[in-house]
């Protein structure tokens, strides 16, 4: 009978776990500077040249069988997060990829974060530098 107990706690357990984690949108950011032809996952600290745009990319690890819609901000630190580009997207089963670019920012810390609008949960986000070579001398 004791065992039977467990056995009963355990599906339980098996089965709320699964329920919770089986809406969650995830997946992996990539980037893709000029003169490359492919993306490439983000890996370890990320800086950008202030002078270079740079494509990206958030491939989603499952297709998601309706449309979702997608937050996509980008945000800058300064004494906290401010935003600076907010935009929607909208995933499916057409589309399991959310594109867009690095271009025309100031030197400081940044971050894209992706959020599930219906849920009002966050999905991912990339922290990245922007840094100018500029030298300057006057």
């Amino acid at each position: 009978m004791r065992g039977s107990y467990y056995a009963k706690s355990l599906c339980a357990l098996i089965a709320l776990s699964t329920a919770l984690s089986c809406g969650r949108i995830s997946g992996t950011f990539a980037l893709k500077y000029p003169m490359e032809d492919s993306y490439r996952r983000v890996q370890g600290d990320l800086e950008i040249d202030k002078e270079v745009p740079v494509q990206w990319v958030f491939k989603l690890d499952k297709v998601p069988s309706e449309k979702t819609p997608i937050g996509v901000m980008l945000m800058k630190k300064e004494l906290v997060w401010v935003d600076v580009l907010i935009q929607n997207a909208v995933a499916g089963p057409e589309n399991a990829v959310i594109y867009g670019t690095i271009r025309d920012l100031d030197e400081g810390s940044y971050k894209i974060m992706l959020t599930d609008v219906r849920k009002s949960s966050e999905i991912a986000e990339l922290e990245f530098m922007i840094y100018s070579d500029d030298d300057e001398f006057e």
